[in-house]
């Protein structure tokens, strides 16, 4: 299970961007991705996945939280390979399980801090550029 997060109204991040071109950008993309889907993983596991939302039992599905940064430039994956994952997120009707989501609320808290991660990529790839 996988989420896309859009960033809107980042306006230093838009005009650095629109003046790079790729391949001169890919280091913006890779930082502010990574460093944005790192805050997902990290508020999913110690917010969501660590008794508040769903009780550990054995903590597999809280380790299962990955980043998959094959989409870079365009997207970076935050989710788990676990078959019961989207079960447990969504619920499941017919079975008797309720919806427990922990990564779109993840997410939506993460997101309040990922202008200042991609302003870091910014600040430290066009500062080691100079």
């Amino acid at each position: 299970m996988t989420w896309t997060v859009e960033l809107r109204g980042l306006a230093r991040l838009e005009e650095v961007l629109n003046r790079l071109q790729l391949p001169d950008a890919l280091p913006i993309y890779r930082e502010g991705l990574l460093g944005s889907a790192e805050l997902v993983r990290r508020e999913s596991q110690e917010n969501f996945l660590s008794g508040q939302v769903l009780g550990v039992i054995t903590g597999e599905l809280r380790d299962s939280i990955e980043v998959d940064p094959s989409g870079i430039p365009r997207f970076v994956d935050v989710g788990s390979p676990l078959e019961q994952a989207g079960a447990l997120h969504f619920g499941r009707k017919g079975h008797g399980l309720r919806p427990r989501p922990y990564l779109f609320p993840a997410a939506e808290i993460a997101s309040a801090r990922m202008p200042q991660v991609w302003e870091q990529a910014i600040d430290h790839v066009l500062g080691a550029a100079a």
